[in-house]
């Protein structure tokens, strides 16, 4: 995690960056937490920018997958906590994309409602493996440029002459339009980054189905210790 905090008032905001399997080489991590650092200053306004901006990576755990993972569900509905759960929610900030009760914004689904609409394992792929999948209603775009760039966003508009998407909204970009002449491919993608999860334990996970589950209701069967 790469965070901002503003010493005066003690608000603070993280961005989250995973190393997924490997992928990225130590300049593009120093390059991205560079450029991360710029965009949590800006976040956080000018009294932030004279702060200490504070980086801490959250440690690789293991690659999780849906079959490893599928026979420790059972223990999502009764001993979890709360607390981590919610906790893990913040810190690999899933409330930029997700809306949970008030918290969040609903960029990508609102999941308020997914206990009563979706199974223990169907949220158990859609977190772990999110492209499994992908609604017609959410499915991003993957787009490369003849500069070989590659784009990933909602689409929100098209037009004869470009392509608008939404990208990920904690980069603080509304809204990206590219030139249709300068798009050399397209392919359905899960905005929502491979490997989020692997930073994380077996329990944390498990707290953060509970509190997804329960639309972050501390109050929930799930989070209650025996008498």
């Amino acid at each position: 995690n790469v965070s901002a905090e503003d010493k005066g008032t003690g608000k603070s905001e993280k961005i989250t960056i995973t190393n997924d399997k490997g992928r990225l080489t130590e300049e593009d991590i120093e390059r991205m937490i560079r450029e991360a650092e710029e965009r949590l200053r800006s976040g956080l306004g000018n009294r932030a920018s004279k702060h200490a901006v504070e980086v801490e990576a959250r440690r690789f755990v293991r690659a999780w997958d849906v079959d490893t993972f599928e026979p420790h569900l059972p223990r999502m509905n009764a001993g979890r906590d709360f607390a981590r759960g919610e906790a893990l929610f913040t810190s690999l900030q899933c409330g930029a994309c997700h809306q949970v009760g008030d918290v969040g914004v609903a960029y990508g689904p609102d999941l308020t409602g997914v206990g009563s609409r979706f199974s223990p394992r169907d949220l158990l792929i859609a977190s772990i493996d999110p492209a499994r999948d992908l609604s017609d209603q959410y499915a991003g775009v993957l787009v490369r440029t003849g500069n070989d760039e590659l784009l990933l966003g909602l689409p929100i508009a098209r037009t004869d002459s470009s392509l608008a998407i939404a990208p990920d909204p904690r980069g603080g970009i509304l809204k990206v339009e590219v030139p249709i002449e300068e798009i050399v491919s397209e392919q359905p993608a899960s905005p929502m980054p491979a490997g989020l999860l692997d930073t994380a334990s077996m329990d944390e996970v498990l707290d953060l189905l509970a509190y997804l589950r329960s639309a972050g209701n501390p109050e929930d069967p799930a989070f209650q210790r025996p008498p």
